[in-house]
């Protein structure tokens, strides 16, 4: 179901008028009887990898022979993404009934945030399938994210925690940890990635005061080499796992899965080794450093947009493409540190299209151009701008047609950007075939 639809049928507030609070969700929750407090959640906050950790999280569990709702944000094209069940997005027909459900039972004039009635929607869903688990992400921040009232969490888990969002959650890292640190509770198990020496006595300070037990993944008993194949193993606490997430950073995500995997195990949940490890190799998550082979040539898809998703891109083409001819198709919203993405990923680019992503905080494609040329990181004559993101795989074509060497095409930035990409991309692959 496209946004448009949704915003439609819900009485929703504007976009761009959202407050960071819980007390407008918990009365939300209560019209329509608190169906999170009858669901088991794995509750996930982070700046950046708490897609992948949820994904991989719920892989697993569906391995184990789970029925395992997962919720994440933001989607890539259709709202539907955001609410799966064993991996299959909630159908339309499921959603329209699932709305009529809930607009039956908030009164007229109740007004709800747009993240807020998406959370609602998807607590609503996983209770109505009887799912047996819920893994749930975060939607912004933690400690007044909408997804926060829920009372007693299976398990608190925290990414990796990093610059972003400044103007809501603070602009340093002990700032940003606070606000993230705001989902552990009371004597529930809580796991987190191993974190900057900012942000470490942060999270361990709450966990205490909370009575919550911590566990931080073990650098030291993780051990894994380099190399551009495409798949990545590691050896963590003794034994081999497989991921097919060719990220580095996925590793540690990696590594968070299984620390949750030995927690729920602790708790009593039927985890087979079989499906940690099937699990952890299946999965797959879309637009995160994601690769197609289209026409002989190698082509990224990567949602990365603050600085440290930005820095890691980067490493990742280092690592993979290291004398080939690259070429960087790139859509921006304007509240990201921009200057610094640019400084940090235009030395990997031979050349750099520029467009806008379909979003009303986008950036405007000759501004970005503009921003480009002033770092004097790309050739001026090397800078091209299309506004138009739905013309931008067209202008790479025919300007990669002109190279005559080994090349390929990174698509990056805003979600909201290179979701429709990858539509376009998937449709075109199919037609290839």
């Amino acid at each position: 179901m496209e946004y448009e639809e949704l915003e439609q049928r819900v009485n929703m507030a504007p976009i761009g008028t959202a407050k960071l609070g819980i007390d407008n969700m918990r009365m939300l929750m209560e019209h329509l009887g608190n169906p999170q407090e009858e669901l088991p959640i794995i509750h996930i906050a982070g700046t950046n990898g708490k897609g992948s950790t949820a994904k991989m999280t719920a892989t697993v569990l569906e391995k184990a022979g789970y029925r395992v709702g997962l919720f994440t944000s933001p989607s890539l094209v259709d709202f539907n993404e955001r609410i799966q069940i064993n991996r299959e997005p909630i159908s339309d027909e499921a959603l329209s009934s699932l709305i009529d459900w809930v607009n039956h039972r908030l009164p007229e004039d109740f007004v709800a945030t747009q993240f807020e009635m998406f959370t609602a929607l998807a607590w609503v869903a996983f209770w109505q399938q009887d799912v047996d688990i819920v893994v749930m992400e975060v939607g912004l921040g933690g400690r007044l994210d909408a997804t926060n009232i829920i009372t007693y969490p299976l398990i608190s888990v925290i990414t990796k925690i990093a610059l972003d969002h400044v103007h809501i959650l603070g602009n340093t890292l002990a700032a940003i940890a606070g606000e993230k640190a705001g989902i552990i509770k009371e004597h529930r198990p809580v796991i987190s990635y191993p974190q900057d020496d900012e942000v470490t006595p942060v999270i361990a300070k709450r966990a205490e005061e909370l009575a919550a037990p911590l566990t931080v993944v073990d650098e030291k008993e993780l051990h894994y080499a380099i190399d551009n194949s495409l798949e990545q193993t590691f050896e963590y606490k003794d034994e081999s796992y497989t991921i097919t997430l060719l990220e580095e950073h996925q590793i540690m995500n990696a590594t968070v899965v299984i620390e949750i995997i030995h927690s729920l195990r602790n708790m009593g949940w039927n985890i087979s080794n079989r499906a940690l490890h099937d699990g952890l190799y299946q999965t797959q998550w879309a637009a995160r450093f994601e690769r197609f082979h289209i026409l002989d040539t190698d082509i990224i898809i990567d949602g990365s947009h603050n600085v440290d998703g930005i820095t890691g891109l980067r490493r990742n083409l280092e690592r993979y493409y290291p004398d080939t001819y690259r070429l960087g198709v790139m859509g921006m919203v304007a509240d990201k540190d921009i200057d610094t993405v640019l400084k940090t990923i235009l030395p990997v680019f031979d050349a750099i299209i520029v467009t806008e992503p379909n979003n009303h905080r986008a950036m405007p494609a000759n501004e970005l151009a503009h921003k480009i040329a002033e770092t004097q990181l790309i050739a001026t004559e090397n800078i091209i701008v299309e506004p138009d993101f739905n013309q931008t795989l067209a202008v790479a074509k025919q300007w990669l047609s002109r190279i005559n060497c080994e090349k390929m095409l990174t698509l990056f930035g805003s979600f909201y950007f290179v979701g429709n990409l990858r539509k376009d991309l998937l449709q075109f692959q199919q037609e290839s075939k």
